[in-house]
């Protein structure tokens, strides 16, 4: 390949592209003697899940496939596969975020690892991005093909990211795939026997405790290393100490109490010991004792000892829990060897507050999830219309973030109100698969397919009403903007607290309550910059008005978008908290 058939790293608008925990337990290691697979997916801004059943699909020779603005157009497969696309729907396009799992059983997650050396590289018409994971569920049969496919793009075109991991795995094998900005990359085979946990820095170290075949490396990788000085050998020619994580990435990445807390936070409760310096976080473990569905659940729900979180606030406030402030989406996967029995579990918010639901995701997903079809998904992916993100009572997703939201800054236990409905549904689930299975046998695949997504449908509307029931027992404060609609140049908003059973709104404290958006900021962090109270009045009825910064109530508000407008406070010493929505003012959904 020569230079002019390349084109230099462009000047590349921001496309937040995700933070991320994967957790990865081999056969031997699991429990359940399948693979196990979970996943926390982390973003910042105001994101919209969309899950959608593609079908199994023939193609024309001539057919291209287009991905993200700037990146290369690729020749499409005459046959693709049927798979389970869970669609990550971003304000600015999301090129790094969407997970799949194929009709073949192969699924595939990411986790960000950018600030890499590599930056500047150079790729082949714009390189590709989106199109691995997607190339990936539509083509691959195997986790070993779905490597092969992400190596053959990132050699041709060069990869159009700064960095990443790939974990790609089937019923029988898991691996990881590094791809760094241009043509290099690194593959590994997690081991049977092994446990893998992944952030949002390479976590890759030495290569040389696997067999050779379970390893693959760019052409040049090493030498390059050696050429650039970022790896010197101990002993000569002998690149045996080589570690990808040390050559190709700044240890800043991994020293970021961001990555280092959720990695030892996962680490310390796989394998008891406590670290204390990143460097020693470890890439695999061989556990003493088998890794369950339970355990997998519990790391990618769990929570930093060491940040600290003083004054009155949400209790996810930045990246450092593996549940954090910017989970949107989390899964666990069990891989069966046969693929319509994979059994998944999935929050549609943070693992840490909001239910785990068991679902067979080659069953289909319920029709609630579904909130655009296929071809409307395909079209939005990389820009989105405003509607999509209109806040709306009806869909089981807003009611769960609702939930979510208003537990974690009042302080409410809503894993109680869940957990006695999904402990039993999980145990039902075991006999679920069984009558599948027993049902496939009989009455063909088809017959199964339905069964179990029909139970897929009711689990899920089960979740969605013990959630729903849920809010109203955090007696949320009730709240009223008064305005149809807000706009930066109002100067100011009003809104009226009312009286409610056990709620005085003439006794809050002024100094304590905000009103905004409850959305992350672009650093997937709490968003600390809510309005303030700049004037309050109490009415004859019990009510108060509030007065309110326009500019910082609608800091990270969407123009055009139905919002949901927080407030939180403390009353009596006793936190509150409400919300309405309202539209904001700018470009308008029809536009």
């Amino acid at each position: 390949m020569t230079k002019k058939d390349q084109t230099a790293a462009p000047r590349r608008p921001r496309i937040f592209e995700g933070g991320c925990s994967t957790i990865v337990v081999g056969r031997a290691a699991s429990a359940t003697g399948r693979i196990l697979v979970g996943h926390n997916e982390d973003n910042d801004g105001r994101i919209v899940t969309n899950r959608i059943w593609v079908p199994a699909a023939d193609h024309a020779a001539e057919e291209r496939l287009a991905f993200e603005p700037g990146a290369a157009v690729l020749p499409q497969a005459p046959h693709t596969l049927a798979h389970c696309w869970t669609q990550t729907l971003h304000p600015q396009g999301a090129s790094y975020s969407d997970s799949f799992i194929n009709e073949a059983g192969v699924l595939v997650v990411s986790n960000n690892c950018n600030q890499t050396w590599e930056r500047d590289e150079p790729v082949v018409d714009g390189g590709v991005g989106y199109a691995v994971r997607r190339l990936i569920a539509e083509r691959a049969r195997t986790a070993r093909e779905g490597v092969e496919i992400a190596l053959d793009l990132q050699t041709r075109w060069g990869y159009r990211g700064e960095g990443r991991t790939y974990t790609i795995a089937d019923p029988h094998e898991a691996w990881q795939v590094f791809l760094l900005r241009g043509h290099r990359w690194a593959a590994r085979r997690i081991q049977d026997d092994e446990v893998v946990f992944t952030a949002n820095a390479f976590a890759l170290d030495r290569i040389d405790d696997v067999p050779p075949e379970d390893v693959m490396l760019s052409p040049d990788l090493v030498d390059y290393a050696v050429r650039t000085g970022r790896y010197l050998p101990e002993n000569g020619l002998d690149h045996a100490d080589f570690s990808f994580r040390r050559a190709y990435q700044p240890p800043e990445r991994r020293y970021a109490l961001w990555n280092f807390d959720r990695a030892r936070t996962a680490w310390e409760y796989l394998t008891g010991r406590r670290f204390n310096n990143p460097e020693t976080i470890p890439y695999a473990v061989r556990p003493a004792l088998k890794v369950g569905t339970a355990d997998v659940m519990h790391v990618l729900a769990s929570r930093s000892a060491y940040e600290e979180r003083r004054g009155f606030g949400p209790e996810h406030r930045t990246m450092r829990d593996v549940s954090n402030v910017g989970t949107f989406d989390a899964a666990v996967y069990e891989l069966h060897e046969e693929p319509l029995l994979t059994t998944g579990w999935r929050a549609s918010g943070r693992p840490s507050q909001l239910p785990f639901t068991p679902f067979f995701p080659l069953a289909g997903p319920p029709v609630a999830e579904t909130l655009l079809d296929l071809e409307s998904a395909r079209r939005a992916h990389f820009s989105p219309p405003r509607e999509v993100f209109d806040w709306r009572a009806d869909r089981p997703l807003w009611r769960g973030l609702a939930a979510q939201t208003l537990a974690d800054w009042t302080d409410f236990d809503l894993p109680a109100w869940w957990r006695p409905l999904i402990g039993s549904r999980v145990q039902e689930g075991a006999k679920i698969r069984r009558a599948a299975s027993e049902l496939a046998a009989a009455a063909g695949l088809e017959r199964a397919r339905a069964f179990l997504h029909d139970w897929n449908e009711r689990v899920f509307a089960e979740a969605d009403a013990v959630v729903f029931a849920a809010f109203p027992a955090m007696r949320p404060v009730p709240i009223e903007v008064l305005a149809a609609e807000l706009s930066p140049g109002m100067g100011e908003v009003e809104a009226a607290l009312h009286p409610a059973a056990g709620f005085d709104p003439a006794k809050i404290d002024p100094d304590t309550v905000t009103f905004g958006t409850a959305t992350p900021t672009e650093d997937v962090e709490w968003n600390a910059r809510r309005g303030r109270v700049c004037g309050m009045t109490v009415e004859e009825d019990g009510s108060v008005r509030l007065r309110f910064p326009a500019e910082d109530v609608l800091r990270l508000a969407l123009p055009g978008v139905l919002t949901d407008f927080w407030i939180f406070g403390l009353v009596e010493d006793r936190p509150f908290g409400g919300f309405d929505v309202v539209r904001v003012a700018g470009e308008k959904p029809d536009e």
